[in-house]
């Protein structure tokens, strides 16, 4: 049997990952809020621990920090659970393809979310090296309205982190465009310049709220 540890939604939280998860692949069916409950669950390991605990959300705290739609919301957390139970990504890793179950549990019953990870994940969350993974704060992960928004932060955060900078100093980032198709799943698509991605967000000042955020 699990252990069990209380959820902590705390400020500080950070989802700390090693840096080849950032790019990972998912199911097309993925939604926002799939991303935030597992970014969520992610943010509740601590650097010294040694195996994953069980935690419990209660519905209301979630659909409040995602921003979820309340007037079908008991449907949607039993859809977001049972798509979280199935999820696999798949992680770059030289070339070669390697699918991973995510979740050892995902169950949704009388307004409570219990989750934990599947110990598959654990070398890509537990016992990092330095230099080879990302701290991205989690409180902008909850207040965004779009996976790809998620996903191009947490690409921005894992750059700018790799750079080692520091107050007063200027940092440079680059993603390239064959980044941004395989972080918003493009690849196979015939975009030729970053316009046709249709990112509503202005790139400039984003660059330099992450920057500040990823600090």
């Amino acid at each position: 049997m699990a252990k069990k540890r209380e959820a902590d939604y705390g400020e500080d939280n950070k989802v700390t990952t090693r840096n080849d998860f950032i790019k990972a692949y998912y199911p097309k069916g993925v939604t926002t809020a799939d991303l935030k409950l597992m970014r969520l669950v992610i943010s509740q390991c601590r650097k010294y621990d040694t195996e994953f605990y069980e935690y419990q959300f209660n519905i209301m705290d979630v659909a409040e920090r995602f921003g979820m739609d309340k007037s079908n919301l008991y449907r949607e957390a039993h859809d977001l659970a049972v798509r979280l139970f199935q999820c696999f990504i798949e992680i770059p890793s030289g070339g070669k393809k390697k699918w991973r179950h995510v979740f050892e549990q995902a169950e949704y019953s009388s307004g409570i979310f219990t989750m934990q990870l599947k110990e598959d994940m654990r070398d890509l969350f537990l016992g990092l090296k330095r230099g080879n993974f990302t701290s991205i704060p989690l409180l902008p992960i909850l207040a965004m309205k779009k996976k790809n928004s998620i996903r191009l932060y947490e690409l921005i955060c894992q750059k700018f982190m790799s750079h080692y900078p520091y107050a007063g100093n200027a940092t440079v980032i680059t993603i390239s465009l064959e980044e941004l198709r395989e972080i918003t799943e493009t690849v196979k698509k015939s975009y030729d310049h970053t316009g046709h991605l249709k990112n509503k967000t202005n790139r400039r000042s984003e660059e330099r709220r992450v920057g500040k955020e990823c600090r």
